[in-house]
């Protein structure tokens, strides 16, 4: 079992890197704000790679028992 501090830590990671996948274009979509041609090629640069680490925590995370309660079927 991990230090439940440490899990602590990679649950907000893992939230915080698929939220700004998901919410990080946000304004950009709805027409507020335009992104430079730098932040444009980083966002797409890392966006899915960000994605990644946020599921594969999840996924770690359910199968080391680490995942808090959760159902079984």
């Amino acid at each position: 079992m991990l230090l439940q501090a440490l899990v602590a830590l990679f649950w907000l990671m893992a939230a915080a890197c698929n939220l700004s996948v998901v919410y990080g274009l946000y304004d950009t979509v709805n027409g507020y704000v335009h992104l430079s041609d730098e932040v444009g090629s980083l966002y797409a640069a890392v966006h899915r790679t960000a994605w990644a680490v946020g599921v594969a925590w999840v996924i770690f995370a359910c199968v080391t028992g680490n995942a808090g309660e959760s159902p079984r079927y």
